[in-house]
């Protein structure tokens, strides 16, 4: 019965080739669609989950109380995670974790030199996380304070293999607030590490070292200088820690109130929002959206099958009335066009995996994620979980729909349910289009957004600045070097600063204003700077000066932002005294809010000064160049580093990077929901055009019949597209509201944002309308160009 019904599938296929190439066409493309989202899904999902001790493995979090909301963090004491493994019965294992303090430094071997980002860990780190070691026990590769940890790459470009690196003696260099130069040996090598993994570094240090740097100030309880990971006990309950956790803390340290608490390691990717110290989404947000429109567009395309096949009823009512008048069963009848429907959808399926396989890299760089050719379990499980759901969708109504005629009624040429059938296509017409114009409205708006961002005058100009890193010969010939920069052509300046501008977070409390009254409190954020930043940057003092080196000594002077002087009630701040860092400052200046953190934030209070201990303090270099000049002036550049530091290996990156990166996300969403769109206006209009084209077929006498008594092509178009022009109209109508709800609710999500302006709504209303109206013409002027005596002459 089977090989029956298969035989009846394919020549079905081949005998009606337009229905077929129409709904093949549009499967096909729903599926590759939904296929890649759900791959994107996967991977996403996957992240952090592939530890072996996934379960129990958790993050030390605390709350930490702002003068505006209760902000989560991930700093933790030292002393933490000794004290809980020994202290807390139910804590496993333990280990610190310090991130950005050793990244981008300097490891020598001989006369190689390479770039490594390197992650400071506790000795028990690869007992917690599952790196897998390929040289090396778990146990002891970190267990040295001079011991460093290489992944297999790096390995590889110092030492040329990794056996040749075991045991080598390595030097390593970084610049920072401490300047660590000093040599390890190489116990172990890591395999590179997957790309699930959130972690991401290329080599590991014992924490120790950078610890042991600065004992005063990170070994005690009041400093939170790294992140704390524990393994839990299988039975452990990690609310009930978080209590334990908090009061450990508070018994140890007179000065840290603030709340503890665990939260699953491989969780924080997905869950890493926070709104006034409570969990609030998260990437989660955006896995939810994508699947969504993942089901929508296999919805889409399964509705084209549905309303192709039942259009098409009216062909097969013969071939139904004569098999039951042999006997054949309605369930029979059902399996047979359930058959038809699955073998469509496995054809359809297998053109999506060829078009989505081949298509992984550019996907990849479009998502930013390294999809595997490999096909695991769960990239089977999602395949066939699609095929399966959208052949059930797509064949179920069809088969009931054609398996219950009557064959009396059917080879009399009635076909019963044809008025239910007729409207239930209307009504997935409505669906189909009401989707494809929400999906419309989403980019417009999204693009104007993410425009805005680009354009959007953030009070300082980062077109053409270039980050260089402070490091070897250039610690004590810094004060030179910029010299010399500034005098390169097609460079406009050149300082540094001990830390970036843009997503500046490096917090600190002011206690003493002039006019402070009670416990009153403000965290602002500290920028440390050598001479010309603001002019290197483009920012514009609105009231007092700069900094100025012929004026003597500025090390206590500052420059704050109109945020921090609104908050302390400062009407005229210009040589007021402010206290923070335990000595007095002058504020010389005052400069506009320029926008230092994401535009999902509102602007907060900042001050610029001086270095402490003079310009040889700060590792970030920057350099302003001149857009005419931009390859000729990093030429001059390089050549001027290598003078100044020969030996090291000259690297640089444009700021737009660091500014592009907190938008990476909304970009990703920009950039997909276009093909998202186009995809859903691709398939509802194929489905347009096959039912545009099978209502033709059967109204072909009536054409001809209109044509002959004088009517023109102009009105058998009008006659063929009305019905349908008027649901697309109607979709879109219902579209527009619920894309204003869906797209307010994003753009909540910045402090400043577009306005979703009238006119955005009407010219996605036209366009859809356009493109209906322009599908339906197309069938509809081949309709009404036939010649009526091919339809009539057997009349």
């Amino acid at each position: 019965m089977i090989n029956n019904h298969l035989k009846i599938a394919w020549r079905t296929f081949f005998k009606d080739r337009q229905y077929t190439i129409l709904n093949l066409a549009g499967l096909t493309t729903a599926l590759a669609g939904a296929l890649f989202i759900l791959l994107w899904v996967n991977e996403e999902w996957k992240v952090d989950k592939f530890h072996r001790n996934d379960a129990q493995l958790y993050q030390v979090l605390q709350r930490y109380p702002t003068p505006k909301e209760i902000q989560v963090v991930d700093w933790s004491p030292s002393l933490l995670a000794s004290t809980i493994e020994e202290e807390i019965p139910e804590v496993k294992w333990a280990a610190n974790i310090k991130e950005g303090a050793f990244e981008n430094g300097i490891l020598q071997y001989g006369t190689q030199s390479i770039r490594v980002n390197a992650l400071l860990a506790g000795e028990k780190f690869l007992e917690l996380f599952s790196f897998p070691l390929i040289k090396g026990e778990a146990q002891q590769v970190i267990a040295d304070k001079y011991a460093i940890v290489l992944t297999t790459s790096k390995a590889i470009e110092l030492f040329g293999s990794i056996e040749a690196a075991m045991g080598q003696s390595v030097a390593w260099e970084k610049t920072g607030y401490f300047d660590y130069k000093d040599q390890f040996t190489v116990t172990g090598i890591l395999e590179d590490l997957p790309p699930t993994s959130s972690l991401q570094f290329d080599a590991i240090f014992n924490i120790k070292y950078y610890l042991d740097n600065d004992k005063k100030s990170t070994y005690n309880w009041d400093n939170n200088p790294v992140a704390t990971y524990v393994v839990l006990d299988k039975k452990a309950k990690p609310q009930e820690l978080d209590e334990k956790i908090t009061a450990l803390v508070h018994q140890h340290s007179e000065n840290n109130n603030n709340a503890f608490f665990l939260k699953q390691y491989s969780t924080e990717y997905l869950f890493g929002k926070y709104e006034n110290g409570f969990q609030a989404g998260g990437r989660i947000t955006y896995l939810r959206l994508f699947s969504l429109i993942a089901v929508l567009i296999l919805l889409i395309g399964s509705i084209n099958f549905m309303n192709l096949s039942t259009a098409r009823a009216t062909k097969r009512m013969n071939e139904i009335g004569v098999k039951k008048t042999f006997g054949a069963s309605r369930r029979s009848l059902f399996f047979q066009f359930m058959t038809e429907s699955f073998l469509f959808t496995l054809v359809a399926l297998v053109l999506a995996m060829v078009i989505v396989f081949s298509s992984l890299p550019g996907l990849g760089a479009i998502t930013g994620k390294t999809f595997s050719k490999q096909i695991d379990f769960s990239t089977i499980a999602i395949i066939t979980g699609a095929a399966l759901l959208t052949g059930l969708f797509s064949g179920a109504y069809p088969a009931v729909f054609l398996s219950r005629f009557n064959p009396g009624k059917v080879l009399k040429g009635s076909m019963e349910g044809a008025t239910s059938a007729t409207l239930t296509r209307k009504g997935l017409v409505f669906f189909q289009f009401a989707i494809s114009g929400v999906l419309i409205i989403a980019v417009l708006i999204i693009y104007q957004q993410m425009t805005y961002i680009q354009s959007k005058n953030l009070g300082y100009d980062r077109a053409n600045v270039i980050q260089i890193q402070k490091e070897g010969a250039l610690k004590e010939k810094l004060a030179p070097f910029l010299e010399e920069l500034k005098k390169a052509p097609g460079v406009l300046q050149a300082t540094n600063s001990n830390s970036t501008l843009i997503g500046n977070e490096n917090f600190t409390g002011i206690t003493n204003w002039p006019g402070k009254t009670g416990d009153d409190f403000m965290m602002v954020n500290v920028c440390e700077v050598n001479y010309d930043f603001l002019p290197t940057f483009g920012i514009d003092v609105l009231k007092g000066r700069d900094f100025d080196a012929n004026r003597g000594q500025e090390l206590d002077k500052v420059i704050l932002n109109q945020v921090a002087v609104d908050h302390m009630g400062l009407t005229d701040p210009i040589g007021q005294t402010i206290t923070f860092w335990g000595k007095p400052r002058t504020i010389i200046g005052l400069t506009d809010n320029f926008q230092y953190q994401s535009l999902h934030k509102s602007v907060e209070p900042f001050i610029i000064k001086l270095f402490e201990d003079g310009n040889n303090f700060g590792d970030q270099i920057w350099v302003k160049l001149s857009p005419d000049h931009l390859h000729a002036a990093l030429e001059n550049i390089e050549a001027i580093y290598h003078q100044f530091n020969p030996g090291y290996p000259f690297a640089y990156k444009f700021i737009e990077a660091d500014y592009q990166a907190m938008y990476e996300s909304e970009q990703r969403v920009a950039f997909l929901s276009k093909y998202f769109a186009a995809i859903a206006i691709v398939i509802s209009c194929l489905g347009l055009f096959g039912l545009t084209y099978f209502t033709a077929q059967n109204r072909q006498k009536e054409i001809s019949i209109r044509k002959v008594l004088g009517a023109s092509p102009l009105s058998i178009i009008q006659l063929l597209s009305k019905d349908f022009l008027s649901l697309v109209v109607m979709a879109i109508a219902v579209a527009i509201p619920l894309a204003w709800l869906l797209m307010r609710q994003w753009l909540n999500r910045f402090v400043f944002r577009v306005d979703m302006e009238w006119w955005v709504f009407v010219l996605a209303g036209i366009g859809a309308i356009f493109l209906a109206l322009l599908t339906i013409s197309l069938q509809s002027l081949r309709a009404a160009n036939t010649n009526p005596a091919k339809t009539l002459r057997s009349e």
